[in-house]
């Protein structure tokens, strides 16, 4: 199965496939959050998943919001040469859980008790 060829589909249905896969490896990050953090209405992001035309400016955003080139965005760079935007979030670690990309205080009640304020939900 794997990822379609570029010749094979047009550049927007690449798009929403790589901000597909990029939404799965950062721990399901939400439409929701990225649409929010680019910019966008959930509906209007939702609609350009759905293969309505992305806009350049989307593509700066997102390029900015995953920490990938453009080039990586349209198909142009392998789909394994991305990896989770924040190394230090849990959706880059083993649980599967997703808090966004917000660092937590370090001098916070959870962080003074040894535990992870990123996955403690405290």
């Amino acid at each position: 199965m794997g990822e379609p060829k570029l010749d094979e589909v047009s550049i927007d249905q690449q798009i929403s496939y790589r901000v597909n896969h990029l939404m799965f490896i950062n721990g399901r990050v939400s439409g929701r959050a990225i649409a929010l953090a680019i910019g966008i209405s959930h509906t209007s992001f939702n609609n350009k998943l759905g293969g309505t035309r992305w806009a350049a400016e989307d593509l700066i955003r997102l390029s900015d919001y995953f920490g990938v080139s453009i080039e990586y965005l349209i198909g142009r760079e392998p789909l394994e040469s991305a990896s989770p935007a924040n190394q230090k979030t849990p959706a880059a670690s083993a649980t599967g859980v997703s808090v966004g990309f917000i660092t937590p205080r370090s001098d916070s009640p959870v962080a003074e008790a040894g535990l992870d304020p990123a996955t403690s939900r405290l």
